[in-house]
């Protein structure tokens, strides 16, 4: 990010988290063969603040740009704790049938799974190598 008018800050577990601010890094990675993709905001000094995961249904390439359609169920990462989002909205979706209920089971799978490697501290995510795609 390069020159903004103000930070973005969300208010997160009862505190204000700066995510975007001038100098910070926005690193999207959307890996082809599973069902998320991870925003991760990185401050200028290069640490990571957070880890955003998205359920999608389907991460696939399309005229040589990464796309993804966004099943709406998201997991929110900080350093020390991993909130859920939008859970309600789904719910109302699947409700309403306006998503499938293979899509609706396929976005609680998948952040499900995500949740238990943060728990396990595995080097899910975790052994990203960000570093290479960012200014020296």
């Amino acid at each position: 990010v390069n020159k903004i008018k103000e930070p973005f800050i969300l208010e997160e577990e009862s505190r204000e988290v700066k995510i975007i601010d001038n100098g910070y890094y926005i690193l999207e990675y959307i890996p082809l063969n599973e069902k998320y993709i991870c925003r991760i905001h990185i401050d200028e000094e290069k640490n990571v603040i957070e880890r955003f995961f998205i359920a999608s249904k389907e991460n696939k390439i399309e005229n040589k740009i990464p796309t993804y359609e966004d099943l709406k169920l998201s997991l929110v990462c900080l350093e020390d704790v991993a909130k859920i989002y939008n859970l309600d909205l789904i719910n109302d979706l699947m409700d309403k049938k306006e998503m499938s209920f293979e899509d609706y089971q396929s976005a609680l799978e998948t952040i499900e799974k995500i949740t238990k490697e943060l728990e396990l501290k595995s080097n899910f995510i975790f052994n990203l190598n960000y570093d290479k795609y960012l200014e020296n």
